[in-house]
């Protein structure tokens, strides 16, 4: 009877242990003495913040990037839901002195790479087409009402960019918005040789929110080594907010210099 005890302990003591791992893998504060305080929180200047709104129009992009239905058919991302994610990417970084020393010492230097790409796309003209040299002269009306409407509802600018056999093309968005849906619009007009999302060139660090638990896992990702060729080395922190609070859910990926 005394055997059998031990050896049911010893079972229990084997399907604990790798739970107590998981448990400081998944909670790393557990066990982390925080060295820095409130006071060690440099305020964000206006050139910062923007970088966090363009990061957050990003997430609006990605989400509705996922989407099928949306993909190729919303340009104009909802600015209710960039504004949501906008400040919560303020208020992590206003808590971030809490949320892991490694997370503290790297938050500064995690924004979305690409978010150039929400505001450009590219695209080649014949020139053979005659309509091509209305852009030449500086007049954004071509005579052609599918390209004269896109230009004037999505407000964009044109820069030109002259070849020898055809005309490069640069619109220009003040706004954020989904390229993708943009695009197929200026495609469906037959009237392009190609139209593209503006040159993405290896990889970096992105900041991206996962929903799909009912409440929000922000991921910041920090990547690093040959990123022209698309990064060696990469590491993760996933910031969860649930009910206002914010706190370090998971942190993982390569070793930190």
């Amino acid at each position: 009877m005394k055997e059998d005890i031990e050896q049911i302990m010893k079972k229990l003591i084997s399907l604990l242990i790798p739970l107590i791992i998981i448990s400081c893998i998944r909670n790393p504060l557990g066990f982390e003495h925080l060295k820095y305080s409130e006071e060690d929180l440099v305020p964000l200047n206006d050139s910062t913040k923007t970088l966090y709104y363009k990061d957050a129009a990003f997430i609006e992009f990605l989400l509705v990037s996922e989407d099928s239905l949306r993909r190729y058919e919303q340009v104009h991302l909802n600015e209710n839901n960039t504004q949501e994610y906008y400040i919560d990417l303020l208020n992590i970084y206003n808590n971030s002195y809490s949320l892991g020393n490694s997370f503290f010492e790297n938050i500064s230097k995690i924004h979305t790479y690409c978010t150039h790409i929400l505001y450009y796309i590219s695209a080649s003209v014949d020139t053979s087409k005659l309509w091509i040299t209305q852009w030449i002269n500086d007049n954004p009306h071509t005579g052609i009402i599918g390209i004269d409407s896109l230009i004037e509802n999505y407000d964009l600018d044109i820069f030109i960019y002259k070849r020898r056999n055809r005309v490069d093309v640069k619109l220009k968005s003040d706004i954020a918005i989904n390229p993708y849906a943009l695009i197929q619009k200026f495609q469906n007009t037959g009237e392009f040789r190609y139209v593209s999302l503006s040159t993405i060139v290896g990889g970096g660090n992105k900041i991206s929110l996962d929903i799909s638990k009912g409440y929000k896992i922000y991921q910041y990702s920090l990547k690093w080594g040959d990123c022209p060729m698309g990064c060696s080395y990469r590491h993760y922190w996933k910031i969860k907010i649930y009910n206002d609070k914010i706190t370090l859910f998971e942190e993982s990926g390569d070793p930190l210099g």
